[in-house]
């Protein structure tokens, strides 16, 4: 969003509630068009909470049905009782594509709301239909006596335009209008 730009309206959602292991879990709901469209199950970060995919939905546009819960323990599930974790919240999330969802859901999760993503898919493997994991996840087992570009270079992770574990390429906020990235190389 620029500067000249008003912010977007939160398009309407409504809030449910799921039962779940020690109570009722507050899950929002924004609607698709056609009631036959695809369920993404989306789960917010540790500080966060469900409104935290507001402008996700907003881009979305109804193409999708789009859940997002507030997760045990936060926002209106904060009343919720332990057992609190990432074991918890897959659970709870099983619980909720149980309710809400018709078949398998596009599982999306950003921060530790990837981690639970990864685990509900283990635990529930025939429930997500696809996994969007954003800034959390999956970790990657490296031995400790590598500096870091050998530790990049273990993981197999590549910049653009490079190698694995080669130069690294400085990236700067980007001023220029025209440029739609938030980033972009110089």
């Amino acid at each position: 969003m620029s500067r000249n730009q008003p912010a977007a309206e939160v398009p309407a959602y409504e809030e449910l509630r799921v039962p779940v292991h020690g109570g009722d879990l507050a899950v929002l709901r924004w609607p698709a068009a056609d009631p036959g469209a695809p369920v993404v199950l989306a789960l917010h970060g540790i500080t966060a909470n469900g409104l935290s995919w507001s402008r996700v939905a907003h881009h979305l546009a109804g193409r999708v049905t789009l859940l997002a819960p507030d997760l045990r323990g936060r926002a209106h599930s904060g009343t919720l009782p332990g057992p609190y974790g990432i074991a918890a919240h897959a659970d709870d999330m099983a619980a909720v594509a149980a309710r809400l969802a018709p078949g398998p859901v596009v599982l999306t999760g950003h921060s530790m709301g990837a981690f639970t993503a990864a685990l509900t898919a283990v635990r529930h493997p025939g429930m997500p239909s696809a996994l969007l994991l954003v800034d959390g996840g999956v970790t990657f087992p490296v031995t400790t006596d590598l500096e870091p570009d050998g530790r990049i270079a273990a993981v197999g992770v590549r910049e653009r335009g490079g190698q694995a574990g080669g130069r690294r390429r400085r990236h700067r906020p980007c001023r220029l209008r025209a440029c739609r990235q938030p980033w972009c190389d110089r």
